[in-house]
């Protein structure tokens, strides 16, 4: 079970910056919109059976708080099985994650072996085996699953219940916190949550002190958030903390509760990160290379004399968006920010504008706080496409079973958003296109793509869509296009010129006028925030003040009888 650790986050910068992938990724053309974070298919191992010929008998042992000793028996259909045992009860852990992985398309066979401990080594023949881990808890009915697979990689979940014995006693529940020093490092330190024998559960909380001072807490603040977002912890907590920041205190704190619920209240422990770099100048260094039409790859290395650096990548024209007029602009920027890096980080920046100049930020502080010079460094992307009307041709031929697709981009094309969707069944393709205008990656050259029979195993239903810009970053007509194992539904651009912003940029009101009603209006930061709604309109046309609003680019979205339309909108 992890520790529960709670976060704060800066305020989000309205301006249109670049992020470094740290890791590098292969950009891919095909996302699901229902899980655009999660990935099931590797434990989705799998077929449930339609046979009733396997059977494992399951035997109960011994029986203790947090394990279960069991005996299982199958019968000669099967060829291995797996096995957990876990509180199944609603509101559990297992109950939640059992509701996620379903929500992804999985079922209780898919679960049982994804999250078996012998995922990687399946039992066979007859066993008694000792179960135990994070699913189970004391005092409670818990479930035992066995998961067996049969010659044909078909599998069937067999159960048995039992009640675990409590855990603790009627005395006072108390619970040690331990960090030894050596442990501490910048960015991590050990510790061990150990309870006694009088613990029936507790809780455990990390927060750091200026987030506690910020949030202004109390002690009854901790209490209150345990009651409400704590899981409990039963044995012994020992692990690496990590993930932390340098030269920063952390809170530490846990609560006991006996098996009647009596608190031994909060006990705390303060601990401080060590602190990076040195007395001397800090310094960041900054390599561009590999620029390309929509990309390069940068690479920022601090010298050992660097406590922490910030960075900030964007362009010429996003600078003045953001109404910087001098680099100590872009400092206090920063500095109000507070995304601190304490080590070397490199990748490759995508989704660039061709033919435009960037500003790379690198600003480096030694361990008293002093920075170094904040003179950026710049760099300009390839020139590409020209000023006339932007068009990407997408054809979708099926072949066998298979979609093949294309995408051709005309000369004009400087980039273009393009991606193949599935989990679009209960989207229009004005929706998915805001997603992939957000969200999608950007291309130059001519797309060849195949979606096989064994994608169409995931969704019966797909869709290719395109948005291309020219060198003057005008949108071009958008393309959506529909398709099923049986052939393309429909295919037709979607011309979205129906809704007009202006002036554009803006810096006090805004007008937006469409040919048909407006039923309402929405604006939205590129980190998708929404920063004004107005849903009270009815009219053709609408004036909204905008004088409020930071400085940068947004996303207006237009709700309209006839359909949504989404428009860049600039403020100055």
């Amino acid at each position: 079970m992890a520790l529960a650790l709670i976060m704060t986050f800066g305020a989000f910068a309205q301006i249109n910056t670049h992020r470094l992938e740290s890791a590098k990724k292969e950009s891919t053309i095909e996302r699901n919109l229902k899980a655009p974070e999660f990935d099931a298919s590797s434990a989705k191992k799998h077929v449930v059976s339609q046979s009733k010929a396997m059977s494992v008998e399951i035997t109960v042992g011994t029986i203790n708080p947090l394990s279960v000793e069991a005996t299982f028996t199958p019968n000669s259909e099967v060829v291995e099985y797996y096995y957990l045992a876990a509180d199944a009860s609603e509101g559990s852990m297992f109950s939640q994650y059992v509701a996620l992985y379903q929500m992804f398309g999985m079922t209780l066979e898919d679960v049982v072996v994804g999250m078996s401990d012998n995922y990687d080594n399946p039992a066979t023949g007859t066993q008694t085996v000792t179960l135990a881990g994070d699913f189970i808890t004391p005092g409670v009915e818990n479930t035992i699953y066995v998961a067996a697979v049969d010659a044909n990689d078909e599998v069937s979940v067999f159960t048995t219940t039992y009640t675990a014995t409590q855990l603790g006693g009627e005395g006072d529940a108390m619970v040690t916190l331990n960090i030894p020093q050596d442990s501490i490092t910048a960015f991590s330190f050990y510790l061990e949550a150990t309870p006694n024998d009088q613990t029936s559960y507790y809780n455990l909380v990390l927060l750091s002190q200026d987030q506690y001072t910020e949030m202004g807490w109390t002690a009854d603040s901790v209490s209150d958030y345990f009651a409400t977002n704590a899981n409990p912890f039963y044995a012994t907590f020992a692990t690496p903390v990590t993930d932390l920041e340098p030269g920063t205190t952390y809170l530490v704190y846990a609560e006991a509760f006996n098996i009647n619920g009596v608190s031994s209240g909060l006990i705390s422990q303060t601990v401080t990160t060590t602190t990076l770099g040195g007395s001397g100048t800090a310094a960041v260094e900054v390599t561009v290379s590999d620029v390309a039409v929509t990309s390069a790859s940068i690479t920022f290395t601090p010298n050992d004399q660097t406590a922490y650096y910030y960075y900030l990548i964007l362009s010429e024209s996003d600078f003045d968006n953001a109404g910087f007029t001098s680099d100590a602009d872009v400092q206090a920027y920063l500095e109000q920010e507070n995304d601190r890096q304490y080590s070397q980080l490199g990748g490759t920046l995508n989704g660039l504008t061709p033919g435009t100049t960037y500003k790379v930020y690198a600003i480096a502080y030694n361990a008293d706080g002093v920075a170094d010079s904040i003179a950026p460094t710049l760099f300009t992307t390839v020139a590409n496409g020209g000023t006339g009307l932007a068009e990407v041709a997408v054809t979708v031929e099926m072949v066998d079973g298979t979609a093949v697709i294309s995408a051709v981009p005309n000369d004009q094309v400087s980039y273009y958003y393009f991606a193949i969707y599935y989990g679009i069944d209960n989207m229009g393709d004005d929706d998915v296109l805001d997603y992939l205008l957000q969200n999608g990656n950007t291309y130059t050259e001519d797309i060849d793509a195949e979606i096989t029979e064994d994608d169409f195993d995931e969704s019966e239903l797909w869709g290719v869509y395109a948005i291309p810009f020219n060198a003057n970053n005008e949108e071009g007509p958008r393309v959506a296009i529909r398709f099923t194992p049986e052939g393309v539904l429909s295919l037709a651009d979607v011309e979205l010129s129906s809704v007009s912003l202006y002036p554009n940029p803006a810096s006090s009101e805004l007008t937006v006028s469409a040919t048909s009603s407006i039923n309402r209006i929405e604006i939205a930061n590129l980190l998708g925030q929404k920063v004004y709604e107005n849903a009270t309109l009815g009219s053709n046309q609408a004036t909204i003040n905008v004088s409020a609003l930071q400085h940068g680019a947004y996303f207006v979205r237009v709700f309209t009888s006839e359909g949504t339309m989404t428009r860049k909108l600039i403020v100055r």
